[in-house]
C-alpha cells in the first residue's frame, strides 16, 4: 500500500490546485485527474462545483442502473451513478458539506483511496469500509472538546508553533499528544509535556507513571501555559491552524491531527470558543523535581494493585527547576 503520507500530500496539492482554478459554472464542475500509477491504476479524480463544494470521484466496477446514496454520515455523503461515457463502470461520489474544511476534506480524501489500495477495490463495499473506518477514529464525537480540553489542545498547539519557528512543517514529526503518547512532544532522547490551566494556581495533574519521566538517557522539559477564557476574539482553534499554516505547517495534517485528538469538524471550522494567553512558563524535569515516576518504587513498578495513577503536583515546589525563556527554546531547538 502507498503511504499514507505520500498519498496526503498529493491529495492536497490536487485539492489546493482546484481551489485556484477559475470557478466552474453553474450546474457544472471543476476536475483534477489523480495520477493513476500512484494511485495502483484506480480512475480517481477531486471535483469542485459552483458553490465550490468539493468531491471525490471513484471509478468503480459495480454496474448500477440508478442513481443511489450508498452512505450518509454527519455531512457526509456518498453516492452512485451510473457512467455513459464508458470511462468505468460506475462513479461512486463523496462530498462533504461546507463545514468540513479543505484539510478534513483531504484526510478523509486521502484514507479513502489509501483503503481501495490496500483492499484492491473500489467497490461499493470498500468506500463503505473506509467511510466507516474514518467516521471511527474522527467523527466517533459530534460533541467534540470541552472547554478545558480545548484549552488543552489550544496548549499543545502554542508549543507546536514554538517548534515551527525554527523547524516548519517538519515540527508536526514531534507532536505526539494527540496520538496518546507519554510525551506531548519528543523525539529519540529529548521529550516536552504541556500542561495548561484556565483557573488560578499552580497544581496540575499529571497521568501516569511515566508522563515525567524522561527519554532513555535523554531530558526533559514542561511546558506550563494559563489561559483564560474571554468574550474578545483572541486564541481561537481555527486562529492557530492559520498562524501555524503562516509558518508552513500542513493544514491538512494539523487538522487530521486535530480531529484525532477529538476535536470536532465545527470548533477547527469555526471559533467556538475564545482563549486570553496570559502565563507560559518553562521547568527542566531532573532528579528531584516533584513527580512519581518509576524508580520513586522498588522494582520500578507500582505496589500491586495500584492501576491508572493519577496525581496532582504543585509547581511553586518546583522553582529551583524553572527555565529561562531562552534555555527553554534552545532546549526544544534540540527536538
Amino acid at each position: 500500500m502507498k503511504a499514507h503520507n505520500e498519498l496526503f500530500g498529493l491529495m492536497e496539492a490536487g485539492v489546493a490546485s482546484l481551489r485556484q482554478s477559475q470557478q466552474p459554472m453553474v450546474g457544472q464542475y471543476g476536475f483534477r485527474d489523480l495520477n493513476r500509477e500512484v494511485f495502483s491504476g484506480y480512475l480517481l479524480k477531486l471535483a469542485v462545483d459552483d458553490s465550490k463544494k468539493l468531491s471525490l470521484w471513484i471509478g468503480s466496477t459495480d454496474n448500477v442502473t440508478l442513481v443511489r446514496t450508498i452512505w450518509e454520515s454527519r455531512g457526509i455523503k456518498a453516492t452512485q451513478s451510473p457512467d455513459g461515457s464508458g470511462a468505468t463502470s460506475s462513479w461512486i461520489v463523496i462530498e462533504a458539506e461546507n463545514l468540513y474544511t479543505d484539510g478534513i476534506f483531504t484526510s478523509l480524501a486521502s484514507s479513502i483511496c489509501a483503503k481501495c489500495i490496500e483492499l484492491k477495490s473500489t467497490k461499493r463495499g470498500a468506500i463503505g469500509d473506509a467511510l466507516e473506518e474514518w467516521r471511527e477514529i474522527f467523527l466517533n464525537s459530534s460533541e467534540g472538546l470541552n472547554i478545558n480540553e480545548l484549552a488543552g489542545l489550544l496548549g499543545e498547539l502554542l508549543t507546536l508553533e514554538e517548534l515551527a519557528l525554527n523547524r516548519g512543517n517538519k515540527a508536526l514529526e514531534y507532536w505526539h499528544g494527540f496520538e496518546g503518547d507519554r510525551h506531548d512532544f519528543s523525539s529519540k532522547i529529548f521529550a516536552v509535556e504541556t500542561k495548561t490551566k484556565t483557573s488560578p494556581g499552580v497544581e496540575i495533574t499529571i497521568n501516569g507513571l511515566r508522563q515525567l519521566e524522561p527519554p532513555i538517557d535523554g531530558q526533559m522539559a514542561l511546558r506550563f501555559i494559563r489561559l483564560e477564557v474571554t468574550s474578545a476574539e483572541e486564541l481561537s482553534l481555527p486562529g492557530m491552524v492559520q498562524r501555524l499554516s503562516d509558518l508552513g505547517i500542513s493544514q491538512g495534517k494539523l487538522e487530521e491531527s486535530m480531529l484525532k485528538a477529538k476535536a470536532s469538524a465545527l470548533q477547527i471550522s469555526t471559533a467556538t470558543k475564545y482563549f486570553k494567553l496570559l502565563e507560559k512558563t518553562a521547568y527542566f524535569v531532573r532528579p528531584g523535581f516533584p513527580r512519581i515516576v518509576p524508580d520513586t518504587f522498588e522494582g520500578k513498578q507500582c505496589p500491586t494493585g495500584v492501576n491508572g495513577l493519577k496525581y496532582q503536583i504543585n509547581l511553586g515546589f518546583a522553582e529551583s527547576f524553572k527555565a529561562t525563556e531562552e534555555d527553554y527554546l534552545k532546549f526544544i531547538d534540540q527536538l
